[in-house]
């Protein structure tokens, strides 16, 4: 069986395998510590707009986005 991690996503740690049917499975127990949510809260507006920035350097500026998403077929 392939395993892969432990994987450290900050608030958790993960394990990756498949099952005998080849499902991906995660197995993950949480690593917060007392008041990580708040400061992360804190610290999200900033992170979003530095992932923004980042994303428009790579691939430039993208479309407008539509001011509603098209009817839905069926």
């Amino acid at each position: 069986m392939d395993v892969r991690g432990p994987k450290d996503h900050d608030i958790c740690q993960s394990i990756y395998f498949e099952d005998p049917d080849g499902h991906r499975l995660e197995m993950a127990v949480r690593t917060e510590y007392p008041g990580m949510w708040n400061n992360l809260a804190k610290e999200a507006p900033a992170n979003l707009a530095g992932w923004n920035a980042r994303k428009r350097r790579k691939y430039g500026d993208t479309p407008a986005t539509p001011e509603r998403a098209p009817a839905a077929i069926g």
